[in-house]
């Protein structure tokens, strides 16, 4: 969501500042504020200043802190002990003065400020998975007609409660997924959602891995006490999984509500494949 500036910390206030700097002409500002890593990402932006018209949000994060640690019984490596920081920038506008076409790019990136006490970093220690890398974690168009709306490109996809599809948002460096995507909402309550991945990265690394897979799920809110979602995904060289999800908040009184969910899914070979 977007943060306004006065809440901001002093390093989150350096990465907003340079993401002004997108709809500028001083493409130095940010070359002094941002990561090398980063760079590319900022004349990536400025090259696409032709095409957009009006810049409806600019939204930094606050930066996240994450230390973990990890000991291994009877093991000939060290501990591991990670501290890493995640800071994401992202800029949506409105593309070619087009109504209801919007474009969103945005960058993540994660640190570990030179402390590299864990694998993959240093190979002595137990492994870590949140390296320091920086990756274009959302880069997409999106245009909608009434109520159905296509998305193409690189976007986070988060389905129920995650379980098969989802960011991995536990790790610093969540995954993205390369979408042609279409969403439609006609009736009450009903979200249908068809998409068909061709990439996803991110959480270990950040080099895109390419797919052929269909993802299908619809899910219908008919009240907070019950939301019921089906859905298939198709993922090449993997498996078919189909199922089903009930949840739902059921009021106990009025302070207290018990929240359920119930879910069934089987799996068969796969019917998409991919080759490279």
């Amino acid at each position: 969501s977007t943060v306004p500036f006065s809440s901001l910390s002093s390093s989150s206030a350096v990465t907003f500042a340079a993401c002004k700097s997108f709809a500028s002409d001083t493409p130095d500002v940010a070359s002094r504020l941002m990561p090398k890593t980063v760079r590319p990402f900022v004349k990536l932006a400025l090259l696409a200043k032709a095409a957009v018209t009006k810049f409806d949000e600019i939204s930094p994060t606050l930066p996240t802190a994450v230390y973990e640690t990890v000991h291994v019984e009877d093991s000939k490596k060290d501990d591991a002990n990670a501290f890493t920081a995640r800071i994401r920038l992202a800029v949506q506008a409105n593309l070619f003065g087009v109504e209801n076409l919007k474009t969103k790019v945005g960058i993540t990136t994660v640190n570990n400020f030179g402390v590299d006490h864990y694998a993959p970093a240093s190979s002595d220690y137990e492994k870590v998975v949140d390296p320091s890398q920086a990756m274009l974690s959302e880069m997409y168009a999106a245009y909608t007609v009434s109520d159905t709306t296509l998305l193409v490109g690189r976007s986070h996809v988060n389905l129920d409660d995650q379980r098969f599809i989802g960011t991995v948002g536990w790790r610093q460096m969540e995954r993205a997924y390369d979408t042609a995507t279409v969403i439609n909402k006609s009736v009450e309550g009903l979200t249908l959602l068809g998409s068909f991945v061709y990439g996803f990265a991110g959480v270990a690394g950040v080099t895109t891995a390419d797919t052929k897979s269909v993802v299908i799920h619809a899910n219908y809110k008919a009240s907070d006490a019950l939301v019921v979602s089906g859905f298939s995904y198709l993922l090449a060289n993997i498996h078919d999984t189909h199922g089903l999800r009930v949840s739902g908040k059921v009021p106990v009184s009025d302070s207290i509500k018990l929240n359920y969910a119930a879910s069934y899914a089987m799996q068969a070979d796969n019917t998409m494949t991919y080759s490279g």
